[in-house]
């Protein structure tokens, strides 16, 4: 096949298959219809009391309650983090009385927000 044909061939397939637009990104709104912004959920501390091992762990932390199920086995701090599990743990957070005794890196209040379900009511 001569550069012409490869090029017409080429320009054939961007007009057919490059004219087409995909389907734009569904968003996880509450309600898409009014461009609203999602609700956030709050729970009460008997809620997350109800989550309180390692096979299902929520804390709360600064009044934010986090769901760390899938993060224990990535703790750095081991099996630490199962003493917060089903209470408010903002004090085992910033003290860490079973570690180092100092407050939790930047890097770890980072990643606590990949966590995050709502909020303590």
């Amino acid at each position: 096949m001569d550069k012409k044909n490869l090029f017409l061939g080429l320009l054939a397939l961007v007009l057919v298959f490059g004219c087409t637009q995909a389907e734009p990104a569904k968003n996880n709104k509450v309600n898409n219809s009014d461009n609203s912004v999602p609700e956030t959920k709050t729970f009460s501390l008997s809620e997350v009391a109800e989550h309180n091992s390692k096979q299902d762990c929520w804390l709360v932390l600064s009044g934010k309650v986090y769901d760390v199920t899938d993060f224990i086995g990535s703790h750095p701090g081991g099996a630490a983090i199962l003493e917060g599990c089903g209470k408010d743990a903002t004090e085992l957070f910033e003290t860490r009385p079973i570690g180092s005794g100092t407050p939790h890196s930047e890097t770890a209040r980072t990643l606590r927000e990949n966590y995050f379900i709502g909020n303590l009511e």
